[in-house]
């Protein structure tokens, strides 16, 4: 319930005749996915929503690297993990402009960035992202470079320097 996929399905439902061929996928598993199967249908995505449950990593980087966008509509996040995730197959996100998710998505360059819970905005990016083919292009190749400053050894080459420089000074 807190990554509000609601809201997601709530966005495409209103773009269901602008884009009759879009398909919908919700990748994990949730105490809320019968409630999201039931709005689904409720809305007339039923028949273009796959809810995947749960999928191994490299299933659910096939998956989101075949997406023209993905969504992370949650209130908050430390950090958008999923948004860097993406980012790095090449899909540009749409998430709420909210606490971690808008240091992870740079507006306009690797994703767009909308009001938490404003559906006709969530539905406006959406859109520019299916409509716009050079605009979704040029993002896509943007976030695979964004999503490259985020590496593991880099991190740890990083915290390494500040351990240091900190015991550094902490002998003056």
């Amino acid at each position: 319930p807190y990554k509000r996929v609601d809201l997601m399905l709530r966005a495409m439902a209103k773009l269901r005749d602008r884009f009759p061929s879009a398909e919908l996928l919700v990748i994990g598993r949730g105490a809320a996915r019968r409630e999201l199967e039931a709005l689904a249908k409720e809305l007339g995505l039923g028949e273009r929503t796959r809810f995947t449950g749960f999928v191994s990593d490299r299933e659910r980087d096939t998956l989101l690297a075949s997406c023209r966008a993905s969504v992370c509509a949650s209130p908050k996040e430390g950090w958008g993990l999923t948004v860097i995730e993406s980012n790095a197959l090449g899909t540009p996100v749409v998430a709420t402009d909210a606490p971690g998710l808008r240091d992870s998505v740079r507006h306009g360059e690797t994703g767009l960035l909308a009001p938490y819970a404003d559906v006709p905005a969530f539905s406006a990016a959406l859109a520019r992202l299916l409509e716009q083919d050079a605009f979704a292009l040029k993002m896509r190749r943007a976030a695979i470079e964004w999503s490259k400053r985020f590496d593991w050894e880099r991190a740890a080459d990083e915290m390494e320097s500040a351990i240091e420089q900190a015991l550094a000074t902490e002998r003056r």
